[in-house]
């Protein structure tokens, strides 16, 4: 009601303002002039009888826009005036695209008041208004548990329904009569190390029963997401829904618990200016835990072997293996070992979390030892991986009884993927690498030629019996796997494949997954991370509940237009032929690329058009980049050298777009790999063959 009244005022005061011939506003602001340039650069002018201003403008016209947040803003015609205010630059820019793509031309313009007061108006648990709460810790942490982290919870909690409701929830020692929210960190197992049990009683209080780890700090995520309507998207951005009057009753409790037991989701680009999702809280709010060393967070463990041995071995991390049967370097690794678990159990680090992890990944090299013993090793053992395991094995026994705290992880990767013979202790893991997948189907290659190989030499079929035979070595096997763009004109359709992926893994008996998104910042990886962080926690949940999630993530990362990218992934797929991979990335069906560039320059177009933020129309400009860099290398000989003077102009229009976003976003890379014949975006010539930027031409050449 209070918003429906607020919006009545404001409609009677704007009505008085044009009534008194307020024409113009009475001030102007930066604001104002930068949403002016919008609308210029969109419309061509600002439309005569548009009025633009920030909150200090509207005042001006009685309306106070005090209670509106950062991102509020009224868009209101009467007469003709129409009226674009917003709380904020952001507001004001936020108020300006909604007028250009709802109000301008329309015979029945329709007005909108955004971020007015609180986005959740009125919260009640059995009728009880949340105002009359407050927020309390059991006292007593069951061994193993981590106080801090459930007091973190419980302070994240009152700072989310301040952010929701504008409400203040204070955390108290005792609740003293009043109605709670009670946070209790569950030592009987029931819930486990992450899972939770919310149970809303018919008194109207709320009992948050978390797992011995981070179970209540993932009740209390969890609850900001279905009850306050929060959605944690970006390191720098949080999204909270408006919603009007919601009453927790005790039929909304549930419990939950991850189906993954390790999540851990890693993104970033080479380059600069975009938006990232491994940074901060951010996946620790989507449920991830593979994040921070930090008793808030329940002191996660590391959920994957890496390229670790070069510590021990006093190497490069990318320089070449060293031998793993040289009796004297061996013992030199065992002491350095030993130093390391002493100076962690010294600092404290070693009792931190469920583990302390020993990284004894081999460098990331493809390049091994092969003296008369490790080929010996080798034979008797299958693979070379036996080299590895043997070492690996060697050091968890050593140090078993000394440091039982420790865990001695190795990365099946690069050559060591088959595995061997010898079995592992239980304190060794480890972590298998899939690279070099389809781009264009799933990992199951259902999709996809049975002998199709990926870059480690190996088909889908063999990648699923390395996994399998490696949990006859240990019982603790996890899995790396990658979604990697690697370059400008190929992004990674991860929105298409990671459902199917994710399942698959989960049949297969995968229960702990480290994904790495490489990229170059022109790929799906914004909405990709944050649904991903969805599908570990249930890989078994509906595809329709995924494909809900999907459109929602698209229409919060690109705005209103979001159906425009959705419905053109299908194509992409196109062009990516079922090809053997002996590198990073991609081929392309160049035909194909050409025949549908149009209209995927069209759908770009109107994506961008109706993006409802700057965030958004950032996001819809990168991903854009992809088809501006096909068309000027697809049409470099048709139009830019054989074409009329008409297609010239058109194609170095496309390459004036392309160079205008490469420069306001500071770009500087092209491909992810820094390649000899690479040309940096700052030393581009915009007059060369677009084809020849790259030097990692294989995929232009495919057929």
């Amino acid at each position: 009601m209070r918003k429906l009244l607020s919006f009545t005022l404001a409609s009677v005061m704007l009505m008085s303002a044009v009534a008194c011939t307020k024409n113009e506003p009475v001030k102007t602001s930066s604001s104002a002039s930068a949403a002016e340039t919008f609308l210029v650069e969109r419309l061509g002018a600002v439309p005569e009888g548009v009025i633009l201003g920030d909150a200090e403008v509207a005042a001006s016209y009685g309306v106070d826009m005090t209670d509106f947040d950062s991102e509020g803003f009224v868009v209101r015609t009467v007469g003709d005036k129409t009226l674009v205010f917003g709380k904020t630059e952001d507001g004001l820019d936020r108020a300006a695209r909604y007028y250009a793509n709802y109000v301008y031309g329309n015979p029945s313009p329709v007005d909108k008041v955004y971020g007015e007061g609180a986005r959740l108006d009125c919260l009640t648990v059995c009728g009880i208004p949340i105002a009359d709460f407050v927020i309390t810790v059991t006292d007593e942490h069951p061994e193993g548990s981590y106080p801090e982290s459930t007091e973190y919870a419980a302070t994240e909690l009152s700072s989310f329904i301040k952010q929701a409701t504008g409400v203040t929830v204070p955390v108290v020692d005792e609740a003293e009569g009043k109605p709670y929210i009670r946070l209790t960190c569950d030592g009987s197992g029931d819930n486990g190390e992450e899972g939770f049990t919310i149970t809303v009683t018919e008194d109207g209080n709320v009992e948050i029963l978390g797992g011995l780890k981070r179970g209540c700090l993932y009740a209390v995520y969890d609850i900001a997401e279905k009850w306050l309507g929060m959605r944690f998207l970006s390191y720098d951005y949080t999204h909270i829904y408006e919603q009007g009057a919601v009453n927790i009753t005790p039929d909304d409790s549930y419990a939950d618990a991850p189906k993954m037991s390790g999540r851990n989701i890693y993104n970033t680009a080479i380059n600069p200016g975009t938006y990232g999702f491994s940074y901060g809280e951010t996946p620790v709010r989507n449920k991830q835990n593979g994040v921070g060393t930090y008793a808030k967070y329940g002191y996660v463990s590391t959920q994957a072997a890496s390229h670790g041995m070069w510590e021990f071995w006093g190497t490069g991390a990318m320089d070449a293996n060293l031998c793993m049967n040289d009796e004297e370097l061996n013992e030199l690794v065992v002491e350095r070992v030993g130093n390391k678990l002493e100076a962690a159990k010294q600092s404290g680090a070693l009792y931190q979390g469920n583990y302390y992890h020993v990284n004894l990944g081999l460098n990331d090299s493809e390049s091994f030892c092969y003296c008369e013993a490790c080929l010996e090793v080798t034979k008797e053992e299958g693979s070379y991986s036996g080299n590895l395991v043997r070492l690996q094995k060697y050091i968890a026994e050593t140090f078993a009884s000394d440091y039982p705290e420790a865990r001695f992880g190795i990365l099946a990767y690069l050559g060591t993927e088959k595995p061997c013979k010898t079995k592992l202790p239980d304190n060794a893991f480890v972590t298998y690498c899939i690279v070099g997948s389809c781009y264009g189907g799933p990992m199951d290659g259902s999709e996809c030629r049975e002998d199709r190989y990926g870059k480690s030499g190996f088909t889908v079929a063999e990648e699923k019996e390395n996994f399998q035979g490696w949990k006859e070595v240990t019982d603790n096997v996890s899995l790396w796997y990658y979604y990697f763009s690697d370059r400008i004109g190929a992004p990674n359709n991860v929105l298409r494949n990671m459902y199917i992926d994710t399942k698959y893994l989960y049949e297969i008996g995968v229960r702990s997954v480290f994904v790495e998104f490489e990229h170059t910042a022109f790929s799906y990886d914004i909405p990709g991370a944050w649904l991903l962080s969805k599908l570990l926690w249930d890989p078994e949940m509906p595809e329709e509940e995924f494909l809900s999630l999907r459109d929602e993530i698209m229409e919060l990362t690109y705005g209103d237009g979001y159906t425009y990218i959705r419905d053109q992934l299908d194509i992409w797929d196109s062009f990516y032929p079922c090809t053997d991979r002996k590198f990073w990335g991609v081929d392309l069906d160049i035909e194909k690329v050409k025949s549908e560039t149009e209209y995927l320059l069209h759908v770009y177009g109107e994506a961008e058009r109706l993006a409802t933020s700057e965030r958004t129309e950032n996001n819809v400009r990168l991903l854009k980049t992809n088809v501006l860099f096909n068309a000027i290398c697809v049409w470099y000989e048709d139009m830019k050298i054989n074409g009329t003077a008409k297609e010239k102009e058109y194609y170095n229009s496309l390459m004036a777009e392309l160079k205008d976003i490469f420069t306001e976003f500071g770009l500087t890379h092209l491909s992810f790999w820094v390649h000899p014949d690479n040309v940096f975006i700052p030393d581009i010539d915009w007059e060369t063959d677009p084809n020849t930027w790259i030097g990692l031409l294989k995929s232009w050449n495919a057929k």
